[in-house]
């Protein structure tokens, strides 16, 4: 048989199988379905199987098997870390910065170059690191730490505590003609340049806590000063010229070791508050009674041993202290003091105060003491206006000898606008039922006497939030004052009312 023709039986053959298959219900073509239904951990997996051979004449079956299968569940991503980006490191300082500095005038910047150069600039402490690192390594000035500016001028100027071992105020601070403040306390400067007398539009000037000993006479020309703060330095003396300061309204001058005062500050007409605690003066000059604008003058912890009678020409003067010196005596002119609130008179050797003082009915807060003191006379009871009253020494004082007072005037308890009184370090021994007539008494300070009982009526006090009763010669004190005592008041001992 030809092949051709061989071919051709062969493909029909074929083809009719097909057809027949095809054509026969019974009879499926093998095959295999694979179908998967997700859940978010369990995969059902549906196999249908038909059989590879079907016998003749037998009708086809199929068979379904079901499987479930647990599919592990997918990891958890961990999110990269965010990275912090690395700032670009800031130059080396460079004292050459100024030739690329716009904002300014180089004149200008050439002083806080010299600032910073004659201080160990690189030892400031600012509120950042990145702060600090500005100055003299960027181009913007302006942005460095304590300066300030305004139209192109540098007018602020506030870097405190470099305390370089040999720093000093190098004299180019003379060239900031537009500063209206500058503040550089705790340093160790001993001098201040004279081209600080330049600054003639200087405001505000603060130098304390450095280790001045004196002032150039070139301070004297800034005139246009008004707040001038020198506190704890090594001043012994001023130079005449701070007479000139007209404009001053402020002067504090305490911790020092001065011993004088010029007369010329008595030419600072608009000062008004003038601080000279903590020095060695042992007097004022009666130049001190042209400060006709003065309303607060403090002279605490000095050796004065007498005051100018010109003191009474301060007719703003609101508040004086005089703790902690050598006097036993005030000028009759102190009661002209009618706008006087405040007077502290304790740790001084008085045996009695002048009359006159008993004249100052607009006093709120009196304070006075001395261990000589012997009588306290009816006429306190004048100052009905006292609200804060002290017979007791002065907290800084450290000599606490009892004074020889043991007795109270009866008009003491008139005082009924008293917030607080203080009584210790006497000898008193009684108390005077009257003293619950202070009804606005919120503490009652009654250490370091001789008491050996008080009154009930304190127990009636309605707002008495503190009662201080230590170093007294009680044990206890009876339930009908513990019981009536208001609640939450802090009582010292606290064993009196709770043994």
């Amino acid at each position: 048989m030809p092949r051709f023709t061989l071919f051709c039986l062969f493909l029909f053959l074929i083809l009719y199988s097909l057809v027949a298959c095809r054509s026969d219900p019974g009879t499926q073509a093998t095959s295999d379905v694979l179908t998967i239904t997700p859940s978010p951990d369990i995969a059902t997996i549906l196999v249908a199987q038909s059989p590879t051979s079907v016998s003749s004449g037998a009708s086809p079956t199929g068979q379904i098997l079901t499987a479930t299968a647990t599919l592990p569940a997918m990891p958890t991503q961990t999110p990269r870390p965010t990275r912090t980006p690395i700032p670009t490191p800031l130059p080396e300082p460079s004292a050459d910065i100024c030739d690329f500095v716009t904002q300014i005038p180089n004149a200008e910047c050439e002083v806080l170059v010299s600032l910073y150069t004659s201080n160990e600039g690189g030892q400031w402490l600012f509120t950042t690191d990145a702060l600090q690192n500005r100055w003299l390594r960027t181009t913007t000035p302006c942005s460095w730490p304590g300066i300030e500016c305004e139209d192109g001028h540098i007018v602020e100027i506030h870097i405190s505590g470099s305390n370089p071992a040999n720093g000093f105020l190098p004299p180019e601070i003379g060239n900031l003609s537009h500063l209206t403040r500058l503040s550089l306390p705790y340093n160790r400067w001993t001098t201040l340049a004279p081209e600080i007398g330049n600054l003639s539009n200087l405001t505000y000037l603060n130098l304390e806590s450095n280790n001045l000993q004196s002032l150039p006479m070139e301070i004297g020309n800034l005139t246009n000063l008004t707040t001038l703060i020198l506190f704890d330095n090594r001043l012994e003396s001023l130079p005449s010229e701070i007479g000139n300061l007209s404009s001053l309204t402020s002067l504090q001058l305490d911790s020092n070791n001065l011993s004088s005062i010029p007369p010329e500050v008595g030419n600072l007409s608009n000062l008004e508050i003038l601080v000279l605690d903590h020095n060695n003066l042992r007097g004022l000059p009666p130049e001190i009674g042209n400060l006709s604008n003065l309303t607060a003058l403090w002279i605490v912890n000095n050796e004065l041993a007498s005051l100018p009678s010109e003191i009474g020409n301060l007719s703003k003067l609101a508040s004086l202290a005089l703790m902690a010196n050598n006097l036993d005596d005030l000028p009759p002119e102190i009661g002209n003091l009618s706008n006087l609130t405040d007077l502290g008179l304790a740790n001084n050797n008085w045996s009695e105060l002048p009359s006159e003082v008993w004249n100052l009915i607009g006093l709120r807060t009196f304070n006075f003491w001395s261990s000589r003191l012997i009588h306290i006379p009816s006429e306190i009871g004048d100052l009905t206006k006292l609200t804060h009253l002290e017979l007791g020494p002065a907290l800084f004082y450290l000599d606490h000898e009892k004074s020889n007072l043991s007795e109270l005037p009866a008009e003491i308890w008139n005082l009924t606008n008293l917030d607080t009184f203080i009584l210790n370090y006497t000898n008193v021994s009684q108390l005077s039922p009257k003293i619950g007539n202070l009804s606005d008494l919120t503490r009652l300070d009654l250490s370091n006497n001789n008491l050996d009982n008080i009154p009930s009526e304190i127990g009636s006090i309605p707002n008495l939030k503190i009662l201080n009763l230590e170093g007294n010669n009680l044990s206890s004190l009876s339930p009908a004052i513990c019981t009536s005592l208001p609640e939450g008041i802090r009582v010292s001992p606290q064993s009196l009312c709770f043994p």
